[in-house]
């Protein structure tokens, strides 16, 4: 468990930047629509970027785990545990963005 806990901050800010990186690209396509169209489609872009906020959050509470367990020398291995536990969690939250995504095209 040490040598998983010890790339959780690596792991957790990769996970943070390329959520963020799809965050910037679907706030960019919304920007891309007219006023009046952006009423329509402001509910798929809103569950979707709820989604990207809720992952970039459990990528960044992971990184910081894992800069808490290297610090601390993995005293607390429930540190390790749980910031395994929110890339678990980042990771379905991509899952249902991707889902999200392909379900919505017509």
């Amino acid at each position: 468990m040490d040598k998983i806990g010890e790339q959780l901050p690596t792991l957790g800010i990769t996970a943070a930047s390329l959520t963020l990186v799809f965050l910037g690209f679907l706030l960019a396509s919304f920007e891309g629509f007219t006023a009046e169209a952006r009423s329509t489609v402001a509910p798929k872009f809103r569950r979707r970027g709820w989604l990207a906020v809720g992952g970039i959050a459990c990528a960044l509470v992971s990184a910081v785990l894992g800069a808490v367990s290297v610090a601390t020398v993995h005293s607390y291995r429930w540190v390790d545990a749980v910031g395994i536990g929110c890339l678990g969690l980042w990771t379905v939250l991509t899952a249902a963005q991707a889902i999200n995504v392909v379900l919505e095209l017509k």
